[in-house]
């Protein structure tokens, strides 16, 4: 293959070797759209540790998509998007921002620690305020208190 679909990858500089691509298909059974979300979680060693899927929902419109994960520690990542990565996700419960996509990190007892905005400037989380920003950017945050 002289022209992959996604490129060239290579381990040793040298090497190169057209880039892994993984195509999925099944059949719908509804007459809505299908909604489908890869999430790939890397880990050390040979014990595949356990995440919990807490929470899976879409608006009733099918915009907006939320997946709550529970992390082996009691850690837990929220995850929302819109189609496409479209528009802002405005009010995707449990979120109220500004950007299309958001990933949020709790700790055990649900102190938010970590999150990553995709073009935003604002982040409410069930009520809270935490990040109010002058402009939109892409963010990776600590989040303190």
């Amino acid at each position: 293959d002289r022209d992959p679909l996604r490129g060239w990858v290579g381990s040793h500089g040298y090497e190169s070797v057209p880039a892994p691509q993984v195509l999925f298909r099944y059949p719908a059974r509804t007459g809505r759209p299908v909604v489908s979300a890869v999430l790939l979680v890397p880990f050390v060693g040979s014990d595949r540790p356990t995440h919990a899927v807490r929470e899976a929902r879409s608006s009733e419109d099918g915009y907006v998509h939320t997946v709550e994960l529970e992390r082996p520690d009691g850690s837990t990542d929220r995850i929302t998007w819109t189609r496409k990565l479209e528009l802002p996700i405005e009010d995707g419960r449990p979120f109220v921002t500004d950007a299309a996509f958001v990933w949020l990190r709790s700790d055990p007892t649900g102190r938010p620690t970590r999150c990553f905005l995709l073009d935003g400037s604002t982040l409410e989380c069930d009520g809270r305020r935490l990040l109010d920003a002058p402009e939109r950017a892409t963010r990776h945050l600590e989040l303190h208190g």
